[in-house]
């Protein structure tokens, strides 16, 4: 059976072939939620952030991904509409 960790993995291999990554370059501390640009909340906790554009050439209001890396292989993901906050300070993967 396949773990979660294995799980979200073998999405992000089917949707990085196209799309745009972006990674935190800090770690987010209990109690600094993920928000989206309209200050939403979008994933409560602590670790890395990993967000994930399908579709970087359209506008917003389209499907995204929000991951959460938390102690090395725990992983909290969340299925979204707008990109993340200008604070998060995301950097692109090479």
């Amino acid at each position: 059976m396949e773990s979660e960790s294995e799980k979200a993995m073998n999405e992000l291999k089917e949707i990085e072939k196209a799309s745009k990554i972006k990674i935190s370059c800090a770690t987010i501390f209990p109690g600094q939620d993920v928000r989206d640009i309209k200050n939403n909340i979008v994933i409560a906790g602590s670790g890395i952030l990993v967000f994930i554009d399908p579709y970087p050439l359209a506008n917003w209001a389209h499907e995204c991904y929000y991951i959460l890396i938390k102690n090395g292989c725990d992983v909290q993901r969340a299925k979204h509409n707008w990109p993340p906050a200008d604070e998060h300070d995301l950097s692109p993967l090479p």
